[in-house]
């Protein structure tokens, strides 16, 4: 609580006269500690956050609502609206209210972002709930990393160029995505849908996702395929005028005797990492379905994967971990949370876990 406190207390430092900022506290009820305000009163904003204290349970619904009903009051095109939740436990019974109430916020332009500190909290849970709205989740295993992370998020939203980017498509008959990875500027899964939610680009880093698609082979005998179909929306606060949708098409022509050119090499890097990660996802299935040799030999294989690449540090806790699985027939909560956002940030460019 100290260090979120103290986040808190920086963050307030830095924003500019044109910004909004508001701040809720929850537990097994929700509280507007600082109402959002054009005009922030700073030395009051300071001393409402030197009483927050600890106590209650979990029901994150609760809190979310409130947030959203903050940002809601002045919600504008001309704004990056967010909300970044911090966590440190589970929520119970409140699931799809959350869910329900991410996609309202999703639909008027709020984008949701989740901090979880600790081991307590359902990271499962906490990347369904962001990504209805184009967020990420992020885990935060020391209280020392909440400052760094929660400037990293303020950061990153001051530095959009389009406040939400969204994709509207439909694939062609035959034609299905299988899984949906953004790469940049936040990395994570995306719920692929009639509509697919990437969040803010930024002005100086692309924005960059994986799809893979699944074909029926009975498509394959004519001489041009198209996969998918649709148009990109997006919402610019610096252009004055609305910008027009942009028209998305993905085909690919069909030749038995085509010698295909090699992909680009920033596809394959990408691909080569995000195999990594879905080596822990496909572990943590096997052990959801009770095969546990299984888990431990997906585990063991990502190891030397990592280890050939010089990630000892992870590589080590990926062994540890499928020890834990063998004697225990379970992932730590701990561990399980390093595994998966260790692997992630390696999709990151320029990131390296050690």
């Amino acid at each position: 609580m100290e260090m979120a406190k103290a986040s808190a207390l920086q963050l307030i430092q830095r924003l500019a006269p044109e910004d909004i900022f508001s701040l809720v506290r929850f537990s097994d009820r929700a509280e507007v500690a600082i109402p959002a305000s054009r005009q922030i009163n700073v030395r009051r904003s300071e001393m409402q956050i030197q009483t927050l204290t600890t106590g209650g349970g979990t029901e994150i619904f609760q809190g979310l609502k409130t947030a959203i009903d903050e940002v809601q009051r002045y919600n504008s095109p001309n704004y990056v609206n967010h909300v970044i939740l911090l966590t440190d436990g589970r929520t119970y019974g409140d699931e799809q209210q959350c869910y329900e109430i991410a996609k309202i916020a999703a639909s008027e332009g709020i984008g949701i972002s989740g901090l979880g500190l600790g081991s307590s909290w359902n990271d499962v849970f906490l990347d369904h709930l962001t990504n209805i709205s184009g967020g990420s989740s992020m885990f935060i295993q020391q209280p020392d990393d909440i400052e760094r992370l929660l400037n990293e998020k303020f950061t990153y939203l001051s530095r959009a160029f389009a406040q939400s980017v969204d994709l509207y498509v439909e694939p062609a008959p035959g034609v299905s995505v299988e899984y949906a990875f953004r790469i940049q500027p936040e990395s994570g899964v995306l719920s692929f849908g009639e509509v697919t939610r990437f969040g803010p680009v930024l002005y100086d880093e692309p924005l960059r996702v994986l799809l893979e698609l699944s074909i029926e082979s009975d498509r394959t005998n004519l001489r041009s395929l198209d996969l998918l179909t649709g148009y990109i929306e997006s919402t610019v606060a610096s252009v004055l005028t609305p910008v027009p949708n942009f028209p998305v098409k993905l085909s690919v022509m069909v030749d038995d005797n085509a010698v295909p050119p090699p992909p680009p090499p920033a596809i394959m890097q990408a691909l080569s990492k995000l195999t990594l990660y879905r080596m822990q996802e496909k572990a943590r299935v096997a052990v959801e379905s009770g095969d546990y040799e299984k888990a431990t030999k997906h585990l063991q294989q990502l190891a030397t994967h990592l280890l050939s690449q010089g990630e000892k540090g992870l590589a080590k806790t990926i062994l540890l971990e499928a020890q834990h699985i063998e004697q225990q027939k379970t992932f730590s909560e701990s561990g399980q949370k390093q595994i998966k956002y260790g692997t992630r940030s390696l999709l990151m460019p320029g990131n390296r876990v050690s």
